[in-house]
């Protein structure tokens, strides 16, 4: 339990250097940056186009709720990708820093 901690905690830590690797045994490593800001963007944007979706009345209720629908199942199989993309950090590494 105390090793996932310090994992955790490398991710915040711009020292500690790793390769970017994709799989699921990279669910318990720290995700890269550029995967977070990433999955970030995309979730911010998703969420300006539910809200116009919402707010049009142009859309017909139906169309707006099969879009959601397919909006959702992209925003959830976009965090699937970035928490399978995991930064491989040596353990001595994480000790020297």
């Amino acid at each position: 339990m105390e090793s996932t901690t310090k994992v955790q905690e490398a991710s915040v830590d711009e020292t500690v250097k790793g390769k970017t690797s994709f799989g699921l045994d990279q669910i318990d490593n720290p995700t890269p940056k550029w995967a977070t800001k990433a999955f970030r963007w995309f979730f911010y944007i998703t969420s300006v186009a539910l809200f116009i979706i919402s707010v049009d009345d142009n859309i017909s209720a139906a169309v707006a709720k099969n879009i959601g629908k397919y909006i959702s199942i992209a925003l959830m199989a976009a965090h699937g990708l970035k928490t399978l993309t995991g930064v491989d950090v040596d353990e001595n590494e994480f000790k020297k820093a």
